[in-house]
């Protein structure tokens, strides 16, 4: 940081927009890096997205029928099932 010229308020805003493209970066190849972890510890491919889908499979629910609900007031609900 010293060795860069300029106001310290321009090498500090550098610092914090760098931090957040690498946040943003780790945030994006998350469900990438678990999935190649999951494999690699002996399950098979796809275990790590289907146990996210199955926890979080209630809540897509309520939010697809609110949706539906809101949006969709003349079209029947059909169940996936």
């Amino acid at each position: 940081m010293l060795l860069v010229p300029g106001p310290l308020w321009i090498r500090l805003t550098g610092i914090l927009l760098g931090w957040l493209v690498a946040l943003q970066y780790a945030l994006f190849n998350m469900d990438e890096s678990v999935e190649h972890r999951v494999l690699k510890a002996g399950y098979p491919a796809g275990t790590a997205q289907a146990l996210r889908d199955e926890a979080t499979a209630d809540e897509r629910a309520a939010a697809a029928a609110r949706y539906a609900s809101r949006y969709r007031p003349g079209i029947a609900r059909r169940d996936p099932e």
